[in-house]
């Protein structure tokens, strides 16, 4: 099969497209072209297309011939918020311009969106279920929450995936600000597992025109404070944090759908922590 990935040049897309063609699935890997791309090359099934999510005509060159999408391409956090107009032309418009360009191929699309479109959910019991209100808190969770409506009310077969936030085995840098409270609940995911609810999200017939939550299991489950300890425990320093002083949107998710129907979670917390140490044994 062919897939289109936007927003390929990203770890997350490239990490993706590294899993598909070893399945020797061929890809159409789009970005805009001054994306460092260096992950990508020297792949066989892989055409690098550069172009610009806002422009028709760059799309209606990457979706030649393809079987699938998976829409990644978005302006994240902080960047979403430093210019919320280019966050609006990229993550919505972006979004509008993909259904308009495929709207008469019936091609399935598999768009990541974000528990941050719940809002802020610290003071109610959990966990997070699909069900939830939507509350948009920021330009980036606005953006996602149109671009669900816009999927939902498109004649294009969708699976929405709300994911948490994504670590992976690495060396990883303690933000100035931790963006959650010391006692916040917090539920993250390995990246591996990511990509693998993207890939079932397609293959899998009971995921069409659904959404789903993403997240680690329950061990992923634990405090802002204890996951941060935990976290850096391994690089064998003192971890002297500055927690945010309010609640951000991040929760215990309630994945028992999506994995029943996705069947992703297969890195748990520990096993996550045990590969942590042992890439730290081999660095240092």
């Amino acid at each position: 099969m062919k897939f289109l990935v936007t927003g390929a040049a990203g770890r997350l897309g490239s990490d993706l497209i590294k899993k598909l063609t070893a399945d020797k699935h061929e890809v159409n890997a789009f970005d805009i072209p001054n994306a460092d791309f260096h992950r990508l090359k020297n792949n066989e099934y892989v055409d690098i297309v550069k172009g610009d999510i806002r422009n028709i005509a760059d799309l209606e060159t990457a979706v030649k011939g393809i079987d699938g999408i998976f829409h990644l391409a978005a302006i994240l956090p902080p960047q979403s918020e430093a210019n919320k107009p280019l966050t609006e032309e990229v993550n919505v418009k972006g979004t509008e311009n993909i259904l308009s360009t495929i709207k008469s191929e019936n091609i399935p699309i598999i768009f990541p969106s974000s528990v941050m479109v719940y809002g802020i959910t610290a003071n109610e019991n959990p966990p997070v279920t699909e069900d939830h209100l939507l509350a948009a808190v920021d330009a980036y969770s606005a953006s996602k929450i149109k671009c669900e409506k816009l999927l939902t009310s498109s004649d294009i077969p969708y699976t929405i995936l709300r994911i948490s936030g994504i670590y992976a085995v690495e060396l990883i840098e303690l933000p100035e600000v931790i963006p959650f409270k010391r006692d916040q609940r917090v539920n993250f995911i390995d990246r591996r597992d990511t990509v693998q609810s993207l890939i079932s999200a397609f293959k899998t017939k009971r995921a069409r025109d659904s959404t789903f939550n993403i997240a680690g299991d329950r061990t992923w489950q634990m405090t802002g404070e204890e996951f941060i300890n935990k976290m850096y425990k391994p690089f064998d320093i003192i971890v002297d944090a500055a927690y945010s002083e309010t609640y951000t949107c991040f929760d215990w998710i309630d994945t028992s759908y999506s994995q029943s129907v996705l069947n992703y979670q297969n890195i748990d917390f520990g096993r996550f922590i045990k590969e942590l140490e042992e890439l730290v044994q081999k660095l240092f």
